[in-house]
């Protein structure tokens, strides 16, 4: 029984010490599924000060802007009636330490893309970046414009 347990707790020592910190995209990504949970519970404004919670120092020398930018989203996001949930469509990375999160927010008149960028300067990961817009469906339509050339031009 004595050697049972040994084994058991050097097999669990080694599985400890195998473990890798947790995937930054996976954090992150966390990070962005509770500001929503906070967006559609409780409000905007609410929100986007959880996020920007996240980094200390750019929330207290962002004030105004935030301000701004929590008035333009709630007065946009009521043009567009209700919530109807998000959806990520890109996960960029540049090295190890910067990580792009763009959402497609869906409401019931069109969409918006909201755009997280966080950085990790250190051992924690920082909003460092939030914006929205309603660019979707503009760059969609130029995207297949760029792809039908594409096909042209290979076809010359």
């Amino acid at each position: 029984m004595k050697n049972k347990l040994s084994l058991l707790l050097i097999a669990l020592m080694l599985f400890l010490s195998c473990k890798k910190e947790p995937d930054s995209a996976l954090i992150n990504i966390e990070y962005s599924n509770t500001f929503f949970l906070k967006y559609e519970e409780i409000g905007i404004a609410e929100a986007v000060d959880f996020i920007f919670s996240t980094n200390s120092s750019l929330k207290e020398n962002s004030k105004d802007e935030i301000e701004v930018l929590k008035r333009q989203l709630v007065s946009t996001s009521s043009l567009l009636g209700n919530f109807m949930g998000y959806e990520l469509i890109a996960n960029r990375n540049v090295g190890s330490s910067l990580q792009l999160l763009s959402y497609l927010v869906k409401y019931e008149k069109q969409p918006l893309r909201f755009t997280f960028v966080y950085y990790k300067p250190d051992k924690r990961w920082v909003i460092q970046h939030f914006s929205f817009d309603g660019n979707l469906i503009e760059e969609l339509e130029e995207s297949a414009r760029v792809y039908l050339l594409n096909i042209y031009d290979e076809n010359k």
